[in-house]
């Protein structure tokens, strides 16, 4: 009996995981749906954007896409002299549901001309097509984040969900107070 017993409390728990695991998945499928759809938004009822400066070194900005009056993505893009950042925020409802993370690492700094090449023996001039490419994409169910695809290592899932609704909600206060 404790051998039975044993065996159904291990099998409940792996029945409980690939329950889980399918939730999950069936809640990224929607997720993925909903980003398909925004993007196929080709009128918007209304775009807001705002500049601003501080954060970057070559400054930023963020646009607000309104469907209906309903904010449904954010797009914000940090500019630097030897990289960008743009992150998009996808909104179902009224919650954060996707958000797409690219960092570009350009491979010489915006300024590093044919002169300045020239002047530091270098063999090669800033060129945007040569930029590495970092991605991070978190999916958010009911404002936590449930799964999150990098290219890099591994993140603590609750610092980084922490890390992107601040950033979400600094961007919004932005737009607000413009």
């Amino acid at each position: 009996m404790k051998y039975f017993l044993t065996i159904l409390f291990g099998c409940m728990i792996v029945l409980n995981g690939n329950c889980q695991k399918d939730t999950i998945n069936s809640q990224i499928q929607t997720i993925r749906a909903n980003f398909k759809e925004i993007n196929s938004f080709t009128k918007w009822s209304k775009v807001d954007s705002v500049s601003f400066y501080g954060e970057s070194a070559e400054g930023a900005n963020a646009k607000f896409y309104y469907k209906n009056d309903e904010l449904k993505k954010v797009v914000a893009i940090y500019y630097g002299e030897t990289g960008k950042y743009i992150v998009e925020f996808y909104i179902k409802g009224k919650e954060l549901a996707f958000v797409l993370e690219r960092e570009y690492t350009y491979n010489r700094p915006i300024y590093h001309t044919l002169i300045s090449k020239k002047e530091n023996s270098d063999t090669e001039i800033f060129d945007s097509k040569k930029s590495k490419i970092t991605e991070i994409r978190s999916y958010f169910y009911k404002q936590k984040l449930i799964k999150q695809l990098r290219e890099n290592k591994q993140a603590n899932i609750e610092e980084e969900e922490k890390r992107i609704i601040l950033a979400f909600e600094n961007l919004k206060n932005k737009i607000k107070n413009h």
